[in-house]
């Protein structure tokens, strides 16, 4: 089960191709209060709509579901009574150094109080600033346009070739 945010980004990602998306079998969308209300004072009605056809409230998630755990989920996921248990497990998806700031400590926290199984399996694009850079320099990169992240200013040492855009801001390569 995936949330609204993960829908957004696959809707965008995803025309033309095979990958899973809202109205597929799979995965099924968990629809909450709290992602509900970012995307609806957006304006994002259209997608709310389009989207809670296929969606399940985080009440109505069975107990035997795989779904997508983020830190800004943990208070709509409690009010719904969907809360980790010994019979779950938490996989961190993203770089160990995201555990140390109190946002993401949180998260694992919560799962680690009910005596869920943690495991930590790397799977994201959320690689450490300097592996990035060693990258952009492998390739001679023109441009490093980082698609988020935190501490760019004070990690990256060639700031010429970094290009930070705001959300929503387009790009055209030269």
């Amino acid at each position: 089960m995936i949330d609204l945010y993960t829908t957004d980004v696959l809707d965008q990602i995803t025309e033309g191709t095979r990958l899973p998306r809202a109205g597929f079998p799979n995965p099924k969308v968990v629809v909450t209060g709290g992602l509900r209300r970012m995307y609806a004072s957006r304006g994002w009605e259209d997608f709310l709509a389009r989207t809670a056809r296929d969606g399940v409230a985080a009440r109505g998630v069975p107990s035997d579901a795989v779904e997508m755990l983020r830190r800004s989920l943990i208070g709509d996921y409690a009010r719904a009574g969907l809360v980790p248990t010994t019979r779950d497990a938490f996989n961190l998806s993203m770089r160990r150094g995201y555990l140390s700031t109190p946002y993401y400590a949180e998260l694992l926290e919560w799962c680690r109080s009910a005596w869920a199984e943690i495991a930590y399996l790397h799977s994201s694009g959320h690689a450490a600033p300097a592996d990035l850079r060693a990258l952009a320099t492998a390739v001679a990169a023109k441009a490093v346009i980082p698609v988020h992240g935190e501490n760019w200013n004070s990690a990256a040492t060639d700031v010429e070739r970094v290009r930070r855009l705001a959300d929503g801001e387009t790009w055209t390569i030269p």
